[in-house]
């Protein structure tokens, strides 16, 4: 083999090798080796594999109603995927996205009690409401940043635990009608409730307005002066700055969207499922919204697909536990270890690109 062979079948590897550690290869050979993975837990378990899949399939695509509950069950993920998502484009790790979700949740229910509004009215009044507060929540973090350099994660995770004290208080007490049981507020008024799409299903057209919201977000980072700063000082901050662009102000401006799109997502809770402000309805959307934002690629488009996925596991797993002996707990495996093989294709990515700058 001559030595133009050799170097044929280099560029050759090399090729494959940037395919496999592009995006969105990335996230779908971790989705496929995740399941791949957990197939063989189920296996050593002592688990019937073909019966759980089997079950979960049937849960997922068994009737249009089925179909509507993992829409219903995604659109929350959407939402706070795309919180997550945008900051990420940014530099940042939005762990608050949770806070900010229960935040503009608590928002939405406070005016959804207002009585004799219009639906015209009332319900965009109660998703203003909701994204606003959640937004102005998100920009303390990134003040927080950009005047002290307090990181990130570390600030947005303790106000997670201000938001859950706050939210509890208010449910508990101001807002707490006379009378329930349950530690959540009075039922909103009717005419801020989000319509259903389907009868006896939880899907609302929150779900068309968080599309709407990934639409808008691929458009203003690929198609503005405002994204192409975001994504500047996301690649890097001081090369940003070298060249003109405030990075305090990307900072805030990414939060500020950040924590709209998630407190939009406690208000479709509130407002379309809910119909209350009900403590400790979240399951963790917020930090789920994480897995999401990765498994898309931090990319819009990509996140509204990713929390479709994982809406469709989840729901399917309900079907999954219900019917056979194996545990739904295994969504929450394959989840970890989706994430665990997106950080291997991020490791692969890292690795071309340090082989590169060595031989330029």
């Amino acid at each position: 083999m001559t030595a133009a062979d050799h170097e044929r079948r280099a560029r050759q590897g090399e090729r494959v090798l940037e395919i496999l550690a592009s995006p969105l290869m990335g996230s779908l050979l971790s989705f496929l080796l995740a399941i791949g993975a957990a197939t063989l837990l189920i296996r050593l378990a002592g688990f019937d594999v073909g019966e759980g899949y089997a079950a979960m399939l049937q849960g997922i695509f068994g009737s249009s109603r089925s179909l509507a509950d993992v829409l219903a069950r995604s659109t929350p993920l959407l939402f706070t995927g795309l919180s997550v998502a945008v900051a990420l484009r940014a530099g940042l790790f939005n762990v608050g996205a949770e806070g900010q979700l229960l935040l503009g949740a608590m928002a939405a229910a406070v005016v959804g009690l207002l009585p004799g509004l219009p639906s015209w009215l009332h319900i965009p009044l109660a998703l203003v409401t909701a994204a606003v507060t959640g937004a102005l929540w998100g920009m303390v973090p990134a003040l927080l940043k950009a005047r002290f350099r307090a990181h990130e994660v570390i600030t947005t995770i303790m106000l997670n635990y201000v938001v859950i004290l706050l939210t509890g208080y208010l449910a508990n007490y101001p807002f707490h009608p006379q009378g329930e049981m349950l530690p959540a507020t009075a039922i909103v008024a009717t005419s801020a409730q989000l319509p259903r799409l389907l009868r006896g299903s939880q899907l609302t057209i929150g779900l068309f307005l968080g599309i709407g919201c990934a639409l808008a977000l691929h458009l203003l980072l690929q198609r503005s002066v405002l994204g192409y700063e975001i994504r500047a000082v996301g690649l890097n901050a001081e090369a940003a700055e070298a060249k003109g662009i405030q990075r305090a102000k990307s900072w805030l401006l990414a939060m500020a969207i950040a924590g709209a799109m998630s407190g939009l997502g406690g208000a479709e809770e509130v407002l379309g499922v809910q119909r209350r402000f009900l403590e400790g309805f979240s399951p963790g959307y917020g930090f789920d919204g994480i897995a999401v934002a990765l498994m898309g690629s931090a990319n819009p488009l990509g996140v509204v697909l990713a929390a479709q996925v994982l809406g469709a596991i989840r729901t399917g797993a309900l079907t999954m536990d219900r019917t056979t002996q194996i545990p739904a707990d295994f969504v929450t495996v394959i989840q970890g270890l989706i994430l665990v093989f997106l950080s291997a294709s991020g490791l692969l990515r890292l690795i071309l690109e340090k082989r590169k700058a060595a031989t330029e």
